[in-house]
């Protein structure tokens, strides 16, 4: 380097991004989210239980009251995110009966996320075999889903592969295994190897072929709800600005796009004459485009239209936002500091700077 130092540079000059990027994360890895509406007022802090697939409901014997504090709408909010989409109520507190969202199977555990690790709970490379929306089991890598949100040739999300042409998936892995006679050269993960090598590390229905469709094409990793109405744009690549639209296309059950034959649209250059856009052929497995006939369908079986109301003062998309943050942000969470999206026509910009297509502003939120 010609303008060294002749007693040259530190190790931390030289690796100044490695150290700065660890630090950062140790800060991050400090900060915890506990003190939401949700944490005081659900057991053992508050009195009220939240119970996968039952909803909400007052701590105690049938017709407990509901406890001091507990407001109608977060109450609401909270027995659409927990119970199952095939339940419609009514809910204990006599309110009309309403399709239950079912967030709470991919959005579980403490961090409202199917993808993360709690000490001392055992997490295993493939979430136990569930079914796709046509009610066929495949094989899914826990933490991740494709929730129908894009066309599949779009994004391979995480069934792409690495820069050495090896696949993403624990799933593909897996079926590469198995396709070539239990070939442990095919898997290049060693923790989905230890999982093979390990009684029960991987579910016996997998192993034995019973289930053997494949959902990774287009499943995207599964992200924590806390803190969501600060962490703005949402999707894994933040198409949408804010939470009423996010709400909104859950609503509608997503995206996928069915196709009835190849001059369809919506086949983008595959031959089939069914199946939807998120689909790679009945085994889950097939290359884009699909050869056909059958693109058949990679969106997991919990997404549905819910037919719920729209944003109003008592509708679905205020109470989810009780039920996801709480009363210091729920501001936030309304679309008070998600980002402004400003267009600008071409040309129309500063001497000396980029030509920006999107400038995003984002306003300052309110601590009330």
């Amino acid at each position: 380097m010609k303008n060294a130092p002749q007693s040259g540079f530190t190790q931390m000059e030289h690796n100044f991004s490695m150290f700065w990027g660890i630090s950062i994360m140790l800060y991050e890895a400090t900060l915890v989210s506990d003190k939401s509406e949700f944490d005081t007022l659900v057991v053992p802090v508050g009195g009220m239980v939240a119970a996968p697939v039952a909803g909400c409901f007052p701590a105690g014997p049938p017709g407990a009251p509901i406890p001091p504090g507990v407001d109608p709408l977060w109450l609401r909010g909270c027995n659409i995110f927990f119970q199952a989409a095939f339940i419609t109520g009514p809910f204990f507190d006599g309110t009309r009966p309403v399709r239950g969202a079912a967030c709470m199977f991919c959005h579980s555990g403490p961090v409202f996320s199917e993808n993360a690790l709690v000490a001392g709970a055992p997490f295993t490379p493939f979430l136990n075999p569930v079914t796709d929306i046509n009610n066929v089991l495949d094989i899914r890598d826990l933490g991740f889903a494709n929730i129908g949100l894009r066309p599949v040739f779009s994004d391979l999300m995480v069934g792409g592969e690495d820069p050495y042409g090896n696949p993403l998936s624990f799933g593909r892995q897996y079926k590469q295994y198995k396709n070539g006679g239990n070939d442990r050269t095919r898997v290049v993960d060693p923790f989905l190897l230890n999982a093979i090598d390990t009684p029960g590390g991987v579910q016996a229905n997998i192993v034995d072929g019973t289930v053997s469709k494949l959902e990774a094409d287009g499943a995207t990793k599964i992200p924590t709800m806390r803190n969501i109405g600060l962490t703005p744009p949402y999707f894994s690549w933040g198409f949408y600005s804010n939470l009423r639209q996010v709400l909104k296309v859950y609503n509608r059950g997503m995206n996928p796009r069915n196709i009835a034959d190849p001059s369809d649209p919506d086949a983008h250059g595959s031959n089939c004459y069914s199946g939807d856009s998120s689909g790679s052929g009945p085994d889950g497995n097939s290359p884009w485009p699909v050869a056909g006939p059958d693109c058949n369908t990679n969106t997991t079986g919990l997404i549905v239209p819910l037919g719920l109301l729209d944003c109003d003062a008592t509708g679905w998309r205020t109470q989810l936002c009780y039920i996801w943050e709480g009363r210091y942000q729920r501001r936030p969470c309304c679309a008070r500091a998600v980002p402004q999206v400003a267009y600008r026509p071409p040309g129309a910009v500063r001497s000396g700077t980029l030509r920006p297509s999107v400038v995003l502003r984002f306003q300052r939120p309110s601590r009330s």
